[in-house]
């Protein structure tokens, strides 16, 4: 008898828990429930990094009540302000733990991880996420927003090498070199140790980075440590008009990119596919012997894996590098005039003094793209 009054008292406990629910598609909506309320220590940062050590901010929280006794799973998610956390950044929290303290140092992390700009302020909003079951509808706080400005840091992001025959020794004025990205041990390739690396600037799983392929048929595999060890192949599934080469990633084979080319080599671990689309970078500008109508393009240098260029410049004018003499791909400037490429407003790279330049674009690290102009 008591088995049987233990069971009707779980059956009438969540009978009177889930009473008013209704049901949202697959997830139970719990319609009392009262989300947490969050409240922040600031609501302007200036991080610096000469106060990296410093305590920049601190959320705090109230218990998310459901009107019964349960475990809530806290989860910060912070966002730009306007994309109504279409894509937050979520940052799971200890159970039983009601604040977040982020000092300058974290909080600048963070936000250059994620892509904020660094010397502007950006308004950046936080909620509190409330889950106590999956399948229960979490409920979310109220939202507040910070106006932050971080600084500018060398950040080691997720990284993967690209290992394969686009690594044997290129052929320089008719000589075999070591290249930039050769296997020193031989002239075969396939050396993750200085493959090139592609990267995940948001740390969500999504790698990408630049990759000279210099054959019609071009074999690799993706690799996650620079040593033999976790590489993943892949096989090529097609390739469209525009020279695009796409592609499922696992499996015995090698991954193929066909045709030979300067290409940005995407590979997502989330739906374990891969992409490689040409780009061929040029400069265009009225500091260019073409002006704004045509791009004059760079040469890929397997000796120092870049790209460059050496041109005659007129002074007082502007240029801007752009890849496949189309606008609508990715135009890049310098508007910070800190040497690292941008898309900031204003951002024409200004020419001085008129003469021949060596134009070198330096894309080899995807979190920080640089170019330089020297003058001859």
């Amino acid at each position: 008898m008591k088995t049987i009054v233990n069971k009707l008292l779980v059956l009438t406990f969540f009978s009177v828990a889930l009473w008013g629910c209704k049901k949202d598609e697959t997830l139970t909506t719990i319609a009392n429930a009262k989300a947490p309320v969050l409240s922040s220590s600031a609501t302007t940062l200036v991080l610096t990094e000469a106060n990296k050590a410093n305590a920049a901010v601190t959320l705090s929280w109230t218990a998310a009540d459901y009107g019964f006794k349960s475990a809530v799973k806290y989860t910060i998610q912070i966002a730009k302000a306007g994309t109504n956390f279409a894509a937050p950044k979520d940052v799971e929290i200890d159970a039983a733990k009601f604040t977040l303290a982020y000092t300058v140092a974290d909080l600048n992390t963070l936000l250059n991880i994620a892509g904020y700009p660094y010397a502007v302020s950006t308004n950046v909003e936080f909620r509190v996420k409330a889950v106590v079951n999956t399948a229960i509808a979490p409920v979310y706080s109220n939202v507040t927003t910070m106006a932050i400005t971080p600084y500018e840091i060398i950040i080691v992001y997720p990284t993967w090498y690209v290992a394969g025959t686009h690594q044997a020794d290129p052929i320089v004025g008719g000589v075999k070199v070591k290249g930039f990205y050769s296997n020193p041990t031989g002239d075969f390739g396939w050396n993750p140790a200085t493959g090139q690396q592609i990267m995940s600037l948001f740390d969500n799983k999504v790698y990408r980075g630049y990759v000279n392929f210099p054959d019609a048929v071009n074999e690799f595999k993706f690799v996650p440590v620079p040593s033999w060890s976790g590489d993943l192949g892949g096989t090529n599934t097609g390739v469209d008009a525009g020279g695009v080469n796409t592609g499922t990633v696992g499996g015995g084979n090698n991954a193929k990119v066909l045709g030979a080319g300067y290409y940005l080599v995407e590979f997502d671990d989330n739906t374990k596919t891969y992409k490689a689309s040409p780009r061929a970078w040029g400069v265009i500008g009225d500091a260019t012997p073409t002006g704004w109508d045509s791009d004059t393009d760079l040469v890929y240098n397997p000796v120092t894996g870049t790209l460059e260029l050496t041109l005659a410049l007129i002074g007082g004018k502007g240029l801007k590098f752009r890849p496949n003499n189309d606008w609508k791909d990715l135009d890049l400037g310098d508007g910070n005039a800190d040497g690292v490429l941008d898309r900031l407003g204003n951002n024409n790279i200004p020419v001085a003094v008129s003469g021949n330049y060596k134009i070198v674009m330096d894309l080899r690290n995807f979190g920080k793209l640089k170019y330089t102009l020297t003058k001859l």
